[in-house]
């Protein structure tokens, strides 16, 4: 992640860290770290993938440069619909 760009979309979108932090259930140091980009966290990148954070802030967070389509959000293309295992783009 580049954490000034992530940083800025934050607040941009009126988000806090501690909010990210409470929709991935997890900590708020663990947020610090992906966005710093010291730690990996499928929850914490699929919050931002799913709040409309630009998926270039993600390019370092996986190692392949993209994100894994379960991320995506709904109703973007690439995302799958586990459910009914539908692809859309």
């Amino acid at each position: 992640m580049n954490s000034k760009e992530v940083r800025k979309w934050l607040i941009d979108a009126e988000m806090s860290q501690n909010e990210i932090a409470e929709l991935a259930n997890v900590s708020k140091t663990l947020v610090s770290l992906v966005i710093k980009g010291e730690r990996r966290s499928e929850r914490v990148t699929r919050v931002f993938a799913e709040l409309g954070c630009p998926k270039e802030f993600f390019e370092d967070s996986v190692p392949d440069g993209t994100i894994p389509p379960d991320i995506v959000a709904p109703g973007c293309p690439g995302h799958v619909d586990r459910a009914f295992n539908i692809t859309t783009g």
